[in-house]
């Protein structure tokens, strides 16, 4: 009975230490990471108009469009046939610096920053092209011919 006692007291210490780092980090949550890049797609990509980023999840629900993750492909002219392929119309990039320590990996396995930087300059090459970009937040979007 004292170790149901005990072990029911540190749960209920645990999850008021997590709730209130939760309910501290609440305005976090309300502020998009990226809020010039969501109101330029929101003002400029059709709502219709799929994209594709490393953090797809995320980014579909803070801008407001379908989102999927980035395919793994060899040369710029495979990757932009995957993503006709998927209906992609325009791709986010994201800088990263650090990324590695957000501990979680990111889409479909694109786990070391060298992968990370060869499909950013995959999609800095024709046939894309850069419509938009924002030096502040380390972002741009590229669109997929």
């Amino acid at each position: 009975r004292a170790a149901l006692a005990g072990v029911c007291a540190a749960r209920c210490l645990q999850f008021a230490w997590q709730g209130r780092r939760v309910l501290a980090s609440a305005r976090l949550r309300a502020e998009p990471p990226l809020p010039r890049t969501y109101a330029w797609i929101r003002g400029h990509v059709p709502p219709e108009a799929a994209l594709a980023s490393l953090f797809y999840a995320r980014d579909a629900w803070y801008a407001g469009r379908p989102f999927a993750p980035l395919p793994d492909a060899l040369g710029p002219e495979e990757l932009a046939r995957k993503l006709r392929g998927g209906r992609v119309a325009y791709v986010l990039l994201q800088d990263f610096p650090g990324w590695q320590g957000l501990g979680y990996p990111p889409a479909l396995g694109l786990h070391t920053a060298l992968e990370f930087d060869a499909m950013a300059g995959r999609l800095s090459r024709p046939p894309f092209r850069t419509v938009f970009s924002d030096r502040a937040e380390g972002t741009s979007v590229v669109a997929v011919p």
